[in-house]
């Protein structure tokens, strides 16, 4: 059976979603592993604990640029859609509400019993300082939401809604979530694993309220229930609040 290798316009804005997702991942990993010449650079100057911080800083910033700054420049500039399209407007739903109350108690919970396991804590926190300021939870805290935003933007916005527009809606949560998941291979099988279905309610919630706000606010409430169960939990790290 052939084949046509005709290029269509259609094909355009899946094509850029799936390149830049994967070009952003293999870059964000290239810093992200610690053995990365950045990482190493920056301990060689900086020292063990304020390189390891910069690190993660800087990975973080990484992120934001290839996650979400480059694919918002690059898909605005060569497909017709506009933010909405992508699911980045400021509509409010009722409905909204009773997903914001249901996933904060089940993000609570899980996070709570999820935290004191072994993987985790090997994981998390991300920054090994053994005392936390302020300023270190600032830096951390600002860094995670801005990362988040980006990661959002690209998983449940650019990426989601170009494979629905494209292949219909539930190839486009599968193959979402498959990236979703191998993503987070790094990080561990138990995350790999668990981003599956946290991929698929992300993908649901977004494609249920048109918006990508929910699957934020889920990221950004996870993220930092985690933070602080981990700081709570860890026995070698801690949060002492008047340390800089």
């Amino acid at each position: 059976m052939e084949h046509s290798f005709a290029w269509q316009p259609e094909h355009l804005e899946i094509s850029l979603a799936i390149t830049l997702l994967t070009l952003g991942f293999l870059i964000f990993h290239f810093f992200y592993l610690p053995t990365s010449p950045a990482c190493t650079y920056l301990i060689r100057k900086h020292g063990a604990e304020d390189g390891h911080l910069r690190h993660i800083l800087l990975r973080r910033i990484i992120g934001v640029l290839v996650y979400g700054v480059i694919p918002a420049i690059v898909f605005f500039s060569c497909t017709p859609y506009t933010w909405a399209d992508y699911g980045i407007h400021f509509r409010w739903y009722p409905s909204m509400l009773y997903w914001i109350i249901g996933l904060v108690i089940v993000i609570f919970f899980l996070t709570r019993s999820t935290a004191k396991q072994t993987e985790s804590l090997a994981i998390y926190p991300e920054i090994r300082h053994e005392s936390w300021g302020k300023g270190t939870l600032l830096k951390s805290v600002t860094t995670w939401i801005l990362y988040f935003i980006a990661y959002e933007l690209l998983y449940r916005g650019f990426f989601l809604f170009a494979c629905v527009r494209a292949i219909g809606v539930w190839p486009a949560i599968i193959l979402n979530c498959a990236f979703y998941s191998i993503t987070h291979i790094p990080k561990g099988e138990l995350e790999a694993v668990g981003a599956i279905p946290l991929g698929f309610l992300m993908c649901f919630m977004t494609l249920q309220t048109g918006s990508i706000w929910l699957a934020l606010f889920a990221h950004v409430v996870l993220s930092m229930m985690n933070l602080y169960f981990s700081l709570k939990y860890h026995p070698q790290i801690f949060y002492v609040g008047n340390r800089v």
